[in-house]
């Protein structure tokens, strides 16, 4: 009897270790120049030295997540009157936590990898993660609008000493 448990354990854990590889794995294009890992797509140009980092498709995910793929593009990440205050007991609507964190977390994973443009916003909203209101729901929106006014964004890595900069 406790050999089947084992049996059946161990092959659970190998179909499981399976489908992480899988889902997982570097994609490589047929040219070489270019692979996703882990919501990251790496493009090389070898005619300049250049190195390009992008999150278009994870990027497009996320907006298909919470609903905004087929808003309109914005231009800039955040208004000047943002409310940049706690929100206060009794007074505003709680928002939903988990719904809150989970928008701030995939925005967060994006401006620290290829998107230093967002940076700012996602840090002014993070500070209300813990408790936030429907006006901080509502104000974290229009950097989802501007996300998708701007997904093929690239941050470009050059080598200096290729380039003649010291």
């Amino acid at each position: 009897m406790p050999m089947t448990c084992s049996y059946r354990r161990a092959r659970r854990t190998a179909q499981g270790s399976e489908k992480m590889v899988e889902r997982f794995s570097t994609k490589r294009d047929t040219c070489g120049d270019s692979f996703s890992y882990v919501g990251l797509t790496v493009q090389r140009d070898r005619n300049a030295p250049h190195i390009y980092v992008s999150q278009a498709r994870y990027l497009r995910r996320v907006l298909g997540t919470f609903g905004m793929l087929s808003c309109r593009g914005r231009a800039t990440p955040m208004g000047a009157s943002v409310k940049r205050r706690a929100r206060t007991e009794g007074k505003e609507e709680a928002a939903d936590k988990n719904q809150y964190r989970h928008v701030i977390g995939c925005l967060l994973y994006a401006a620290l990898s290829s998107r230093p443009d967002i940076v700012y916003a996602v840090n002014v909203f993070g500070r209300f993660a813990s408790d936030p209101s429907v006006e901080h729901w509502r104000a974290i929106r229009p950097v989802l609008r501007y996300v998708k006014s701007k997904l093929d964004l690239t941050l470009p890595i050059i080598n200096p000493s290729l380039c003649g900069c010291r």
